[in-house]
């Protein structure tokens, strides 16, 4: 594709000024409806960066000298903000809101919907590291092997942990005060 655009710029600049423009309406145009293909049709973005080059390329065979280049550019700027703030918008409260492709419903536990397993029967409970905590590991609390992190401190395995805090899944330890006490003194 590089060397397409390349070979476009340097025989643009032997085209002459009626081909430039027919070349350059053309570019706007194809570029224009690729960049709305994209808003109403998301995918991997080629048919909107695809319309963005075809658009700076209309600039490019449009204008005549700098300045000339710079409004042009702003121009496209202006009628890609344009877009992007009609597709947003649209997405809010037009159409688009309404069709399936905008998801309008939240998940949440009072529907039925968890993410995560409560775990806070854990909350308090002791057990050992398996692995060592750097700051994610393995432990055993309560006869069962669980994925544990710690508030950033390391703990070396088979050191007793105490179970502090419970998040979802994120099942937060710290070395158990008796092992502390222990170091201390």
């Amino acid at each position: 594709m590089s060397w397409t655009l390349g070979t476009l710029v340097i025989f643009g600049s032997l085209m002459s000024e009626s081909t430039a423009l027919l070349l350059a309406i053309v570019c706007f145009a194809i570029g224009l409806i690729l960049c709305v293909v994209e808003m109403f049709m998301p995918g991997f973005g080629i048919a909107g960066i695809t319309g963005v080059v075809l658009l700076l390329l209309g600039v490019l065979f449009m204008a005549r000298e700098l300045v000339q280049g710079l409004v042009l550019l702003l121009a496209v700027i202006v009628i890609l903000a344009t877009m992007i703030i009609f597709s947003v918008r649209s997405f809010q409260r037009g159409k688009l809101s309404k069709s399936a492709i905008v998801l309008n419903v939240a998940t949440d536990a009072e529907e039925g919907f968890n993410s995560a397993e409560n775990r806070d029967d854990l909350l308090g409970l002791s057990g050992t590291a398996l692995t060592a905590l750097r700051p994610a590991g393995m432990a055993e609390i309560a006869g069962e092997r669980i994925d544990v992190v710690t508030d950033g401190g390391f703990i070396a395995a088979d050191t007793p942990i105490q179970v502090t805090q419970v998040e979802g899944y994120r099942i937060i330890v710290e070395a158990s005060k008796k092992v502390e006490a222990a170091k201390k003194a």
